[in-house]
């Protein structure tokens, strides 16, 4: 990645933080109306930085990421470039609780989508039954590919992957039904 690129996006990204003045707390939220896996489901303690690259039509955002999972909780915190923090999600198998910085201009998804985006690049197939069932998705999976189908037959995401699960790796995200899609290059990934 270039590096004036980087310092231009962290100085446009300081200039909305400073200029921002409202902060979102969100409390936990006792939820599972997504049928959400575990976080042991993971099936490895995993702590993994990355950086997500975002198109919104001609809007594009790159964000460091911060991902934790553990047996008992998984924590997504998304940075700045110079490191402060812009919002962070904790999931525990049971509560979600959530917070974020309201930056102008820039309107970052539902805690609830991220979560699901998460859950369906990562997490094993057979974890995810009953998260699909719910939604009448299927799921199918190769080496290289995930994708999600709709019981209609129409695709909700394509999942593209690149030794996503390895330092230098990367996964592109095709989000068919908000009509978006990303990228997330992994930094550093380790696994036990």
């Amino acid at each position: 990645m270039n590096q004036r690129m980087i310092r231009g996006l962290a100085l446009a990204l300081c200039s909305l933080l400073l200029s921002a003045c409202s902060h979102s707390n969100n409390k936990p939220t006792p939820t599972n109306q997504y049928q959400w896996p575990s976080p042991a489901e993971l099936g490895f303690n995993l702590n993994a930085e990355q950086v997500i690259q975002a198109q919104y039509g001609e809007q594009q955002v790159l964000l460091p990421l911060a991902l934790e999972v553990n047996q008992t909780q998984l924590v997504v915190i998304g940075f700045s470039n110079w490191g402060t923090r812009v919002f962070s999600l904790e999931w525990n198998g049971k509560d979600l609780a959530s917070e974020a910085i309201q930056l102008p201009n820039i309107t970052l998804p539902p805690p609830s989508e991220v979560l699901n985006d998460i859950f369906l690049a990562l997490w094993p197939a057979e974890s995810l039954a009953p998260m699909l069932q719910a939604k009448s998705w299927t799921l199918h999976d190769s080496a290289q590919r995930r994708e999600i189908i709709q019981a209609d037959g129409k695709p909700v995401m394509t999942i593209d992957y690149h030794q996503a699960k390895a330092t230098g790796g990367w996964l592109k995200v095709y989000n068919h039904q908000r009509n978006f899609q990303y990228q997330l290059n992994t930094i550093a990934w380790d696994q036990s």
